[in-house]
C-alpha cells in the first residue's frame, strides 16, 4: 500500500514521487492533530514530521532533517522493527526537560520504499499525575501501617500507668482500714504518679497525631528569647536550682525572634529533661543559644550515657528507646514530638553522641516564619 496522506517536507521527496496536491493535503492533515508524527526511512533517517513534533521535542525542522530517530532519542528502538509497536517512553527534549510519550510504530510502504510511521502523544502531565497518585497511595499505606503500629504501642504503654492505678486502688480498698496514714499516703502518691503518667502519654500521643495530620496550630510570634529561656528554666527548676544543673549561655542578641512559643517550650523542655535524666548526678548540662545566619541555634550538651550509632538511626521514631537506657523512665515519644515540632518550624535537628561520653542536640530554627 502506498502511503500518500502524510505531511511531507518538500525537501525530503521530489514532486515526481508525490503530486503537489497530495503534499498540500497531507500537510493539512498532519498539522491538525496534537500527536507528534514522523516518517522514518529504513535507515532511521527522519524524512518528514509535523509541527507538533517540533513543539514536543524542541528541535527545528532543519535539525530534524539532519537527524536519525535514534539521534532524537535512543529509546526509540524502531529502526529494526517489522511489526507494529506500542510503548511508553521517557525522553529528554532539546532543552533537557523530561517528557513522557505514548508512541506507536507502524511499518508502511511509501512510494515503493519501506518506511515507518511513528506517532507520539505527550503524556507527561498524565504520568506526573500518576506518580503523584502513586505517592499519595504509598503515603496512605505508610500512614495506615504507622497508625496500626501506633495503636499497638500506645496500648502497650497505657498498660503501665493503668496497672499502677489498678494495683494501688485494689490495695487501698482492701487495707485502708488497717494501714497507717503514712502507708495510705504512699499509695495515694503512687496513684497520683500513675495518673500523671497516663495524662502525659495521652497529651504526647495527641501532639504527634495532630502534627502528622497537619492539624497542630502553628502560631509564630515575636519573642524575647533570652527572657523566655530564663523563665523556662525557672519553671522547670524553681528557686534558680537550675544553676546547679544547667550552664545557660546566650551568645548573641536574640531579643527579636519569631517562633511558636508553646512548641518551643515543648522542644526545649524535652531536650533539657532528657539531658539531665541521662547524665550522672552532679554533671552539668550546657544550654547555649545563639543567633546567626538568619537562624536561632539551640545547643544542649550533656555528659551522660550517650547514644549508640544504631540507636541514632531510629532516634526520632515514636516509642523507640535506646538499648542502653536500662530502667530509666520514659515512653520514647519525647524526641518524636521534638522532631515534628522542629519540622513544623521549617528547622533542622542534629545529634552528635558517643556512648559513655555524652550527647549534643542542636536545633536550628528560622528567625522569621
Amino acid at each position: 500500500m502506498v502511503f500518500n496522506n502524510l505531511l511531507l517536507d518538500s525537501r525530503s521527496f521530489t514532486k515526481k514521487q508525490i503530486k503537489e496536491e497530495d503534499l498540500q493535503l497531507t500537510k493539512s492533515l498532519m498539522n491538525c492533530v496534537v500527536e507528534a508524527i514522523f516518517l522514518v526511512g529504513s535507515d532511521g533517517k527522519i524524512l518528514s514530521f509535523n509541527n507538533a513534533a517540533c513543539s514536543v521535542f524542541g528541535y527545528s525542522g532543519e535539525e530534524f532533517l539532519s537527524m536519525t530517530v535514534e539521534d532524537l532519542n535512543p529509546n526509540f528502538d524502531c529502526i529494526h522493527c517489522t511489526l507494529p509497536q506500542y510503548k511508553e517512553v521517557k525522553i529528554l527534549t532539546k532543552n533537557g526537560e523530561e517528557c513522557w510519550l505514548d508512541y506507536s510504530v507502524k511499518v508502511i510502504d511509501f512510494a515503493g520504499n519501506p518506511a515507518k510511521l511513528l506517532t507520539a502523544v505527550d503524556i507527561t502531565k498524565y504520568k506526573q499525575a500518576e506518580q503523584r497518585i502513586k505517592q499519595i497511595l504509598e503515603r496512605e499505606k505508610e500512614l495506615g501501617e504507622s497508625r496500626v503500629q501506633l495503636v499497638s504501642m500506645v496500648s502497650h504503654e497505657l498498660r503501665v500507668p493503668i496497672n499502677v492505678i489498678s494495683y494501688c486502688t485494689n490495695l487501698l480498698k482492701r487495707h485502708s482500714d488497717d494501714w497507717s496514714k503514712g502507708k495510705i499516703q504512699e499509695y495515694v502518691n503512687r496513684l497520683q504518679k500513675g495518673v500523671e503518667m497516663l495524662s502525659l502519654l495521652i497529651d504526647e500521643v495527641l501532639i504527634i497525631g495532630k502534627a502528622e495530620s497537619g492539624k497542630l496550630k502553628f502560631e509564630p510570634k515575636p519573642l524575647d528569647l533570652l527572657q523566655f529561656c530564663r523563665n523556662l528554666l525557672a519553671e522547670l527548676y524553681p528557686n534558680e536550682s537550675y544553676q546547679k544543673l544547667i550552664n545557660f549561655c546566650c551568645e548573641s542578641d536574640c531579643s527579636s525572634v519569631s517562633v511558636d512559643k508553646i512548641m518551643l517550650q515543648i522542644i526545649l523542655t524535652n531536650l533539657l529533661e532528657n539531658a539531665i535524666k541521662y547524665s550522672p548526678s552532679g554533671n552539668i548540662v550546657d544550654f547555649i543559644v545563639s543567633c546567626q545566619g538568619g537562624k536561632v541555634i539551640f545547643q544542649i550538651k550533656d555528659r551522660g550515657i550517650g547514644i549508640t550509632a544504631a540507636d541514632q538511626e531510629r532516634l526520632f521514631e515514636p516509642f523507640y528507646r535506646g538499648k542502653n537506657v536500662d530502667n530509666l523512665p520514659g515512653n520514647g515519644l519525647g524526641l518524636a514530638i521534638v522532631k515534628n515540632l522542629v519540622d513544623i518550624h521549617g528547622g533542622q535537628i542534629t545529634v552528635k553522641s558517643q556512648v559513655g561520653v555524652g550527647t549534643e542536640f542542636a536545633i536550628a530554627l528560622p528567625l522569621q516564619n
